[in-house]
């Protein structure tokens, strides 16, 4: 019985840290968006990236401004988000794995978009934006 326990306790605290981020609720994604936007995505771009020892997918976004919600972004813009998903890791990898899905070309979308010190757009991660 002792074996079930530890074994359960162990299982408890190791099983979590191997499954994926969970979704953010619309309000944790308003509250740590730097901008959130409605528009439409353009296009998409994608290239696979070696990260970790394995591959990413990152895309591009080219995402047209149709209205402000949060942020100093104004409309009009054409505005380049960047986002990704993991496309190959090692066995017993864990972390972060990117956008659950990617939206597609001529979508109209609300975006939930943190700045990066280096001044690029990224969707936050695992669920950076609605379909309208």
């Amino acid at each position: 019985m002792k074996r079930f326990l530890i074994f359960g306790l162990l299982l408890a605290v190791v099983l979590p840290a191997w499954a994926a981020l969970g979704p953010l609720t619309p309000e944790e994604l308003h509250e740590r968006a730097d901008h959130v936007l409605l528009g439409q995505v353009n296009n998409v771009s994608c290239k696979e990236v070696e990260v970790d020892g394995g591959l990413d997918r990152v895309y591009r976004l080219n995402f047209r401004v149709d209205e402000r919600i949060k942020g100093s972004l104004r409309s009009g813009l054409t505005l380049p988000i960047q986002c990704r998903q993991t496309a190959e890791r090692p066995a017993g990898w864990t972390g972060r794995q990117g956008q659950n899905e990617i939206p597609a070309e001529d979508q109209k979308v609300r975006v939930f978009v943190r700045e990066t010190p280096e001044g690029i757009y990224e969707l936050l991660e695992p669920n950076g934006w609605q379909a309208l």
